[in-house]
């Protein structure tokens, strides 16, 4: 019974120790599918705003929304809010 107690954990010893081993080749990563510089060409070039332009953050939000629609949707959400509404926020 000791023979075969040793004979399987000799075995188990042997399988474990050679399924950490592959076979299978290194692998390789392919070259990326991209272009290596940024494209050119008349779409492609910086566009400049305007130096009088204000930026966007300091534009009053009914000239940043322009839509009437959405500019009553705002203005009834602010007033909710500033009368209290707003489930505790």
């Amino acid at each position: 019974m000791k023979g075969m107690k040793t004979a399987l954990c000799l075995s188990l010893g042997v399988f474990l120790g050679l399924s950490g081993c592959t076979m299978s080749p290194a692998y390789k990563r392919p070259a990326a599918p991209v272009a290596a510089d940024w494209p050119t060409g008349a779409a492609y070039r910086e566009t400049k705003s305007a130096a009088s332009a204000p930026p966007a953050a300091e534009l009053p939000w009914r000239e940043f929304f322009t839509d009437e629609r959405l500019q009553k949707i705002i203005a009834t959400v602010t007033l909710f809010k500033v009368l209290g509404g707003g489930g505790g926020e």
